[in-house]
């Protein structure tokens, strides 16, 4: 017996074959919350950013990529992201949870993504080192903790802290789509300390949710003097 860590309710986890030769299956939410999240059909999703094609209207669709990464391909940017793979849609349910998670400070929230999260992580990124995307100095110690580390912790591998978030900036939530996509300064630096670990590397950067790109390509692009072998992203949502 377990206790959804949304809604609280004491649910059964289900147990099977699977459990005995494969990862946990138990989530964390019972099937009811569990069925509210909206997976994302990779058959279906954009092959650069993971987005749910199906949402799209047919115009902004070009081929298997969507029309926002068509001009992320022929801008400066291209071909620095590899590709970026998301759990979820962005619907309003994962909203509240995420808002729980990430500015309540429900960090027990991000083990109900566990299990998904692996096998996304064993089925396109086995063996890529392991980089969460920062915070500032300022946002850390507002928030107490970086959401990008906890959903990295879940993946049960090493956790390198390549990159450093030297500017503040305000929050993304708080910006409008153009804002997010102008040019601005790049907000991320490389740690050195790490260029001799992470040099030549498959790297993997993680965070909650992809909006535009900017932030995961910035943070990409800071990369790149380690001159990595290629630089793919794992986040838990797709915004719009």
């Amino acid at each position: 017996m377990g206790f959804c860590l949304w809604c609280s309710q004491a649910f059964q986890p289900q147990i099977g074959f699977r459990s005995f030769f494969s990862i946990d299956v138990h989530t964390g939410f019972c099937p009811i919350c569990y069925k509210q999240l909206q997976p994302i059909d990779e058959r279906e999703c954009c092959r650069v950013c993971g987005r749910d094609l199906r949402l799209l209207d047919s115009r902004y669709v070009e081929g298997s990529v969507c029309r926002d990464c068509s001009r992320w391909e022929e801008s400066e940017w291209q071909g620095l992201l590899t590709k970026n793979r998301s759990l979820y849609v962005y619907n309003d349910f994962l909203k509240e949870v995420v808002k729980a998670f990430k500015f309540q400070g429900d960090v027990a929230l991000v083990h109900g993504f566990k299990t998904d999260v692996l096998q996304m992580y064993k089925k396109h990124f086995r063996n890529a080192a392991i980089v969460p995307v920062p915070l500032s100095f300022e946002r850390l110690a507002e928030r107490g903790f970086n959401q990008s580390e906890h959903i990295a912790s879940l993946l049960d591998q090493p956790v390198y802290h390549g990159l450093i978030r030297a500017i503040h900036e305000n929050k993304q939530s708080k910006k409008g789509r153009k804002e997010r996509i102008t040019h601005r300064e790049n907000p991320f630096t490389a740690n050195q300390k790490l260029k001799e670990r992470l040099e030549g590397q498959s790297v993997l950067l993680i965070d909650d949710i992809y909006t535009t790109g900017a932030t995961i390509r910035m943070a990409a692009q800071a990369l790149l003097s380690f001159k990595p072998k290629e630089i793919s992203a794992l986040t838990l949502a797709r915004g719009a």
